[in-house]
């Protein structure tokens, strides 16, 4: 789930070293794709899927087959980066992202109900091949849901994303006058 997470923001997974991350549509496709490799170069169409999704892009899995075909590659399983990027690069140059947070929360939601409870995301985790404890997402739906019980909605979700923005402003803010403190100390010392 992290790494749908990282994707959908164009960050480069930390367990795979990469160079830095320009936020350009190939860059965020090239980290998004990387999140779903498992080291042998291709992903499924079924990741193929759900790392447009992270990318912003509504497509079915119809769609991507159309699109394979038209390529002569109609009932390949698996692709790798240079047809991914081939078949996507376009749409993900020119999609409007309205809001990344709304598109993650649409992967989360596998059942389409408008609440993601601890079975979908242990779904979409496993489909990830993210390893969490029952009791970490247990957790996770428990933060997230807080005033609900067994499952979280859209706002729900919203809420907690600013919770951790405003936590983390908060933290870089912090750090930042700490060095500076200590800049000023080691200028009086030094």
């Amino acid at each position: 789930m992290e790494a749908l997470l990282r994707a959908s923001r164009g960050e480069t997974p930390e367990e795979t070293p990469r160079a830095v991350v320009v936020d350009t549509g190939t860059e965020e496709m090239k980290a998004g794709f990387a999140s779903f490799d498992r080291g042998t170069g291709f992903i499924s169409i079924d990741e193929v899927k759900a790392l447009c999704y992270a990318l912003g892009l509504r497509v079915k899995r119809k769609e991507v087959r159309a699109m394979l075909a038209k390529k002569g590659k109609g009932d390949a399983e698996n692709i790798d980066f240079r047809e991914f990027q081939n078949l996507f690069r376009e749409r993900v140059e020119q999609r409007t992202v309205k809001d990344s947070d709304e598109d993650v929360f649409r992967l989360l939601d596998v059942e389409s109900k408008g609440r993601v409870n601890a079975a979908n995301l242990t779904q979409v985790c496993q489909e990830m091949g993210e390893d969490l404890e029952e009791e970490d997402i247990r957790e996770m739906v428990d933060e997230t849901a807080r005033y609900r019980a067994e499952s979280f909605r859209l706002e729900d979700y919203r809420r907690l994303i600013r919770l951790r923005d405003k936590d983390l402003a908060e933290d870089q803010f912090i750090e930042e006058k700490l060095a500076r403190r200590e800049a000023r100390r080691s200028g009086e010392f030094g």
